[in-house]
């Protein structure tokens, strides 16, 4: 069994490849410190450059880069990650489940501070639970099936590639 949080799985270039993550912006947030831990994880390889990055880490550069893109800022995204780690006790502030949920508030406050929200917006808010995903994150297409006609695409993949998903829900 494959260890998410031990096991290499890539090396730094070959994420900062899959991820379309420029190799030094990589090889930096895995030496960048966020209240004493790494923003991206990365194990001891076996050898020198073998694959020192586990799935965890693959999970920490993705959300990295989606919050970059975002428009937050490096010292913006390092402090809440800092911050997640405390309030949720885990050394994986940016690849946390807990992210999708209560974390990402925290993201949101650090971004665009808790007072630029109105009372009204504030309580529109209330109650909301936003998800995101993403399949077929490194956008590949799938494996070839003979046995799969007429398009010969295997069922454990989209040839459509990378898809997004948002979902809202607001309770009463």
């Amino acid at each position: 069994m494959v260890d998410k949080f031990d096991d290499p799985l890539l090396t730094p270039r070959e994420a900062a490849r899959h991820l379309l993550i420029p190799r030094a912006t990589m090889y930096y947030w895995l030496h960048e410190q966020a209240d004493g831990t790494p923003l991206v994880h990365r194990v001891t390889p076996e050898k020198r450059g073998w694959p020192s990055m586990p799935f965890v880490a693959v999970v920490e550069a993705y959300v990295l880069r989606s919050l970059r893109e975002l428009g937050l800022r490096k010292n913006v995204i390092r402090d809440a990650a800092a911050r997640v780690r405390r309030e949720f006790d885990t050394p994986y502030g940016l690849a946390t489940k807990r992210i999708a949920t209560d974390g990402i508030d925290i993201f949101v406050q650090y971004a665009f501070g808790a007072t630029s929200l109105s009372r009204r917006a504030y309580g529109a808010l209330s109650h909301v639970t936003v998800q995101a995903g993403i399949k077929n994150v490194f956008n590949s297409l799938p494996p070839f099936d003979a046995l799969n006609s007429p398009y010969f695409y295997s069922g454990y993949g989209d040839p459509r590639l990378r898809s997004y998903q948002l979902s809202l829900k607001k309770g009463f």
